[in-house]
């Protein structure tokens, strides 16, 4: 049962790094046949813009598909978010190009990678709420990390999946094979929807809606505790600064500026991705052990501190410099997603009522941010604002 739990919860996320890295590396050749070719420059800068659009209406997703989850079930939510992001990203595999059908080409592109920004911030409170939920108690930090590492195992994937391409013939990935990664990514996203219509609904949520405590208000009651809310704004906030800085902006840097090929950097993208994976379980085993707060703390001082080496480190231009300027961002990129994530939910769970401090097997999660009410005393103090790790319910 938890291998079935945490297969379907982590394919989601494998699918949705892997679309969007995908498409971060492919940014030129979506640019030449996406956009009029009579000005490159412009091309490339729209190409970018319908990519940052996509993170722009997470926080959109997030809400709607929350929302959906606290008062439809987890299992739905999931299951409709795959299904989203199965379509879109196959269909950006088989969109006409500018040349076909003119002005319909980039309108139709905005519209599938919008949609893929929806089902991604969906996908990551609903994939997150339902893990945490189905959690033993002493693990729910490693539990939600595993699954959190599927993000990044994602992106690896992508990175070698475009080296492989663009090594079997350069000539033939500028030209068709381009496409190829999207068509899997939205296969894969289809054998998710399969795996996740074969789970049952969690019984958090079945124990909620028999005792009539499921919200119809999930996005409102979510800036009731507003202190907390800031707090993890703030967090993700940085989050997705130091994340975006080695996804997307440091490759593009290494081939422009410091001058590397294109394959040199896939290759280092891919082995310090499969590096922040294993560190993104090793920090939530150990965040059930030494609480949340002082990992959050130190991925940030890391964060902070070692961005502008990182570049510097980069400059020199070599393999092993490449590898070295990424770690010193997907360290701190590790460290304080898992731990926001696990705090997001943690919270959540201490604010979510009596009933569920006390179920013996179970925690509420809502999927949007729980209902603040009062909380049960708990087996460990914790610093104001922050649940105590490995607590149990």
């Amino acid at each position: 049962m938890q291998k079935k739990v945490l297969g379907a919860a982590m394919v989601g996320h494998t699918v949705e790094s892997f679309d969007f890295v995908i498409y971060g590396y492919s940014a030129v050749i979506i640019a030449k046949y996406f956009f009029p070719a009579e000005n490159p420059t412009l091309a490339i800068l729209s190409t970018l813009a319908v990519y940052g659009l996509a993170f722009v209406v997470r926080p959109l997703g997030g809400a709607m598909f929350g929302s959906i989850g606290d008062r439809l079930g987890r299992r739905t939510a999931l299951s409709t978010v795959v299904l989203i992001m199965a379509v879109a990203t196959a269909a950006i595999g088989v969109l006409p190009t500018y040349g076909t059908v003119g002005i319909v080409a980039p309108i139709l592109l905005l519209l599938c990678r919008t949609t893929q920004g929806l089902s991604m911030g969906a996908e990551y409170t609903s994939a997150a709420s339902y893990v945490m939920e189905q959690a033993p108690p002493d693990r729910r930090g490693l539990w939600t990390t595993a699954v959190g590492s599927a993000t990044f195992i994602g992106a690896a994937l992508a990175s070698f999946l475009l080296l492989g391409l663009q090594s079997a013939s350069s000539a033939a990935y500028q030209a068709w094979t381009w496409r190829m990664p999207f068509l899997i990514g939205g296969a894969t996203a289809l054998i998710g929807l399969y795996m996740r219509l074969r789970l049952s609904e969690s019984s958090t949520f079945r124990d909620l809606e028999e005792h009539g405590e499921t919200t119809t208000t999930p996005v409102r009651d979510s800036f009731r505790n507003i202190r907390s809310f800031l707090l993890l704004l703030g967090i993700f906030s940085l989050l997705a600064v130091v994340s975006q800085n080695f996804l997307g902006y440091l490759p593009t840097y290494l081939t422009t500026t410091a001058g590397l090929p294109s394959l040199t950097v896939l290759v280092a993208s891919g082995v310090a991705l499969v590096i922040c994976a294993c560190l993104s379980v090793l920090t939530g085993a150990a965040s059930d052990r030494i609480g949340r707060r002082p990992l959050l703390i130190a991925g940030v001082v890391v964060a902070v501190l070692g961005s502008l080496p990182a570049y510097l480190i980069a400059s020199i231009g070599s393999l092993w410099s490449t590898i070295v300027a990424l770690m010193l961002l997907v360290i701190p990129s590790a460290v304080i997603g898992m731990t926001a994530t696990i705090t997001a939910a943690d919270w959540s769970r201490h604010r979510s009522g009596p009933r569920a401090q006390h179920s013996p097997t179970t925690s509420r999660t809502p999927s949007s941010v729980a209902r603040p009410r009062s909380s049960a005393p708990c087996s460990r103090p914790s610093s104001a604002g922050w649940p105590p790790a490995g607590t149990s319910p």
